[in-house]
């Protein structure tokens, strides 16, 4: 059988938020963001382990409000956040099982993804891909404007795409290429763009609107209907 491993990257501190509390703790109806994540990640039957990335200093916090409430199912470990997010990935590809042959890296403030949507990255992998990512079409008309934020130019739309996550590679591709981003210093704003940098094929697959990533209060308020009892 194939070991899908999961990494769930929530170090974000919500700065955008205008909060005290780091946007992954946030309560929507009671539980903390990072709860409804993790409980959906749980119930995906392809994946055997989830890997949680956290800053040292809210470790333990996640232990009392998460860790002992959730009752997974699936093997979950613990480890510490980096400087940068690309710190944290690989960070959390540290702790990857041997096994491991297709890992899904996942922002913990997108608690909105649809199972059906991980089963079909995965499936792409386990059918060749290097790398599938969850991408929605822009539908908007996109402008490019100067430093003084004046329109120079409409760009086109055509094959234009907002990268979500998570996002699924094979495990020894994804790692090899952190680690030499690392040796080459490297820098990337998405898991994606080492694959591209480095001359491997990424797959898109269709993502959904409603798969956001909590960044401003009005996300909370998103969270809040998406989640009704």
């Amino acid at each position: 059988m194939t070991f899908v491993s999961s990494v769930i990257v929530a170090g974000g501190m919500g700065k955008r938020m205008k909060s005290s509390v780091p946007k992954q703790f946030l309560p929507v109806h009671g539980q903390p963001v990072l709860f409804y994540t993790l409980k959906l990640f749980d119930l995906v039957p392809e994946i055997n382990e989830i890997i949680v990335v956290l800053p040292k200093s809210e470790i333990d916090q996640f232990t009392k409000e998460i860790s002992d409430n959730l009752n997974l199912e699936k093997e979950i470990k613990i480890t510490q956040g980096g400087v940068e997010r690309q710190d944290s990935v690989r960070n959390g590809l540290d702790q990857l099982n041997k096994s491991s042959s297709i890992v899904l890296i996942h922002d913990g403030v997108r608690p909105f993804v649809k199972k059906e949507k991980i089963s079909e990255l995965i499936k792409s992998c386990m059918n060749g891909s290097s790398g599938a990512v969850l991408c929605q079409p822009v539908f908007e008309t996109i402008k490019h404007a100067d430093e003084n934020g004046f329109i120079k130019k409409t760009v086109p739309r055509d094959n234009i795409y907002l990268a979500q996550t998570p996002q699924a590679f094979k495990t020894k591709i994804i790692k090899s290429l952190h680690l030499k981003a690392l040796e080459q210093k490297i820098k990337a704003t998405d898991d994606s763009q080492l694959l591209e940098h480095f001359g491997f094929d990424v797959r898109v697959i269709q993502g959904d609107r409603e798969n956001i990533k909590i960044t401003v209060p009005e996300d909370l308020d998103f969270a809040a209907n998406f989640f009704q009892d």
